[in-house]
């Protein structure tokens, strides 16, 4: 429960409310590679010169790219909306 509440607190809870924390942009570059590997590898596509990124949080594209910026990448998104 308490990794539960941890990753809640600092990376949001649902689809819209997701974001990434301050904090993970001071955060060591191997961190910071392993982050953007990571969310890439679910929500979106790295094709070595070519990255993009999808969602529905305004704020988390937002993040996504400050990260692959602090790594000397860019990054393309779009951001999706939410499907009933």
């Amino acid at each position: 429960k308490g990794l539960v509440l941890w990753l809640r607190n600092n990376f949001g809870h649902l689809a819209p409310h997701k974001k990434v924390p301050g904090w993970l942009l001071g955060a060591r570059e191997d961190f910071r590679s392993a982050f953007l590997s990571g969310y890439l590898s679910c929500d979106g596509y790295d094709g070595g010169s070519y990255r993009s990124a999808t969602s529905v949080s305004k704020a988390l594209l937002l993040g996504i790219n400050a990260v692959a910026s602090s790594l000397g990448r860019s990054t393309s998104f779009y951001k999706g909306r939410i499907q009933d």
